[in-house]
């Protein structure tokens, strides 16, 4: 009988996030520990524990976090052969994207203030 996926195990590092980019329809089942999965752009979460598992639902950028050193074995088509996977440096990753985000959107603002001439809170200051 011919196989028609291929698996692939690996180690996660407690603390590090592992990155699945055009995941859809990899399998990916915790042999031990405990991970948290996001899809990008969802708000919903799932915690995995050992011997739980789940199908990637889309396409697009997940993440799976160790919240424990975590044992997976992810499962994949032959014909589409290894899933792309990065993993990266975890929380510290995750949460440099979402400041530098942020502080883009404040010298956005900011930029907006100096060329009105204004600064929040200062409304009543400039009527003076």
């Amino acid at each position: 009988m011919e196989r028609t996926t291929d698996t692939m195990e690996m180690t996660v590092p407690k603390g590090r996030t592992l990155r699945i980019q055009d995941g859809k329809g990899l399998e990916v089942q915790v042999l031990s520990g405990t991970l948290w999965v996001t899809y990008e752009n969802d708000a919903k979460d799932t915690v995995l524990d050992a011997s739980e598992g789940l199908r990637v639902a889309r396409n697009g950028v997940t993440l799976a976090h160790a919240c424990k050193e975590v044992q997976l074995r992810i499962a994949y088509p032959v014909e589409a052969a290894a899933p792309r996977l990065m993993l990266g440096s975890g929380y510290r990753e995750f949460g440099s994207s979402v400041v530098a985000a942020m502080f883009a959107e404040w010298l956005h603002e900011v930029r907006g203030w100096i060329a009105a001439g204004t600064r929040p809170g200062r409304a009543g200051a400039a009527a003076r």
